[in-house]
């Protein structure tokens, strides 16, 4: 947010970290070149929960404040999930949100058909839509290998010190081994096509963002 000096956009994406910033802005993309209509939109990283009451005031601020109509804070549906629902709340209540006619928030990696949110991370969700063809070899024979290595790793680290979102690193891992996606962060990855962004996983996202309308 520190590099941003005004609101362009109607809709306000709020991400909690450059990761998920990255991907809303592939994943935008890829619904426009489907022909699908959406306001004019404006991501912004958060960087974290906790700094979310630093956003509001940097808001408030802003050139072009005025024309923000809606809004949707995005977050892993990680551990504290309740402590992060209740934060968006209190700050769509009693801050620059509270004149905003519609403001949401998203879990990744999105709702399952029960239409309650699963525990996770985006990372999880791209996992789940990873193109088969995106290794020039094997993809089972990458994907286990990857999942092997993180399992050593893991076990290096030991009990105390395990990786958090294990997802984001098993995809790391695995892009690493790709000729084409080797280097690449996860957005850069989707708009190269690593993922399959019409996947069911994604239905929840797509409605979220449709009714947004």
């Amino acid at each position: 947010m520190s590099k941003q000096s005004i609101i362009t956009g109607e809709v306000l994406l709020l991400c909690e970290r450059v990761e998920m910033a990255q991907f809303m802005h592939a994943y935008l993309r890829h619904l426009f070149k489907q022909g699908i209509s959406l306001p004019n939109m404006q991501i912004v990283n958060y960087q974290s929960i906790d700094k979310l009451d630093l956003l509001t005031k940097r808001l408030i601020q802003l050139e072009g404040r005025e024309i923000v109509q809606k809004a949707v804070f995005f977050a892993d549906a990680a551990d504290e999930r309740e402590r992060r629902m209740q934060k968006f709340f209190a700050v769509r209540d009693n801050t620059f949100f509270r004149g905003v006619e519609y403001c949401t928030h998203f879990f990744f990696p999105g709702k399952k058909a029960t239409k309650r949110w699963q525990k996770g991370y985006l990372e999880d969700m791209l996992l789940q839509s990873l193109r088969r063809e995106s290794s020039e070899c094997s993809y089972y024979n990458l994907y286990n290998m990857s999942a092997e290595y993180l399992q050593s790793v893991n076990c290096c680290r030991g009990r105390e010190n395990r990786l958090v979102n294990y997802s984001r690193h098993l995809l790391y891992t695995y892009l690493a081994g790709t000729e084409r996606y080797v280097g690449m962060r996860l957005g850069e990855a989707a708009l190269a096509g690593a993922f399959d962004l019409e996947h069911p996983c994604y239905a929840s996202l797509k409605e979220c963002l449709q009714g947004l309308n």
